[in-house]
């Protein structure tokens, strides 16, 4: 007859030795239950400082902010100009959402407002620096511009314009270049009545400009 073997429990098969060791302690249980439990409470924790850590960041990116909308230097163009010293363009208006984009979006700067109901408000954040000298530039070309067009101003060149201009704006940085004396030239022409074409319109003429 073979000898007997004693009989395996259903607990025996299915836990691990090290689990058996701890059934058969339960302090040991209990203390192993704890650590892992204040392991996972920890790590809970970590998650919800980055969470947090994460929404003030995007708040920071997300912000509300004051534009200043000002000519652009070409014509018929608008600038957007922040109080932190970016541009942006109009790039579309969907609905009741206006959009626009930095200045600086061809060479890789995402930074993006919109603008709905008077609050403009940021998108992202920018990768170059503040631009208040361009800020200042273009403000004083603007300057140059408005004085080209002014009759008082008829009998000034180019020269003493930019000048003016440089005085209204001292911070601005700004040189009589050939395309800013082709855009005073051709503002000059713009504010001068049209040749007469008859008799009459050359007397005229003659009357409210003898010279």
């Amino acid at each position: 007859m073979g000898s007997l073997q004693t009989p395996q429990t259903v607990e025996d098969a299915s836990m691990p030795a090290n689990w058996l060791g701890l059934v058969s302690c339960p302090s040991q249980f209990a203390f192993g239950f704890r650590a892992v439990w204040l392991s996972m409470n920890s790590s809970l924790v970590l998650v919800f400082k980055f969470l947090v850590a994460m929404a003030e960041a995007v708040e920071e990116v997300r912000q509300h902010i004051r534009v200043t909308v000002v000519l652009g230097t070409r014509k018929n163009s608008y600038r957007y100009n922040t109080e932190c010293g970016f541009i942006f363009y109009k790039k579309d208006m969907r609905g009741d959402t206006l959009r626009l984009e930095c200045i600086n979006r061809k060479i890789g700067c995402h930074c993006k407002i919109t603008m709905r109901d008077g609050v403009f408000t940021q998108n992202g954040a920018h990768n170059h620096d503040a631009q208040f000298e361009e800020q200042h530039r273009a403000a004083a070309v603007n300057e140059c511009l408005d004085l080209a067009r002014a009759p008082r101003m008829g009998r000034q060149g180019p020269k003493r314009i930019v000048e003016i201009a440089r005085s209204v704006h001292r911070e601005a940085r700004i040189a009589l270049n050939p395309a800013l004396e082709r855009r005073i030239q051709r503002e000059k022409r713009s504010n001068q009545p049209l040749p007469p074409t008859s008799i009459d319109d050359m007397m005229e003429s003659m009357a409210y400009h003898p010279e």
